[in-house]
């Protein structure tokens, strides 16, 4: 019996967290710009690249798991 994979990729997972990242960037440069967040540019830099980060790692663990999968066979 061929097992049926459910729910969301990580590839997908990542790929989100990652223009979530841009987004939070690009949307308070704007609201910098029109002066609704009054936020210091590089505050606002590491609150986005923080975010990319954390979902980063998730392509590092499935570059990984190829890596080591490669090896075996």
């Amino acid at each position: 019996m061929a097992e049926e994979k459910k729910g969301v990729s990580a590839k997908a997972v990542s790929l989100i967290g990652k223009i979530v990242g841009g987004l939070i960037i690009l949307v308070g440069f704007i609201l910098k710009a029109f002066g609704v967040w009054e936020v210091d540019v590089n505050d606002l830099i590491k609150i986005g690249f923080a975010e990319m980060a954390v979902f980063g790692t998730i392509d590092l663990n499935i570059a990984l798991d190829k890596f080591v999968k490669r090896g075996e066979e």
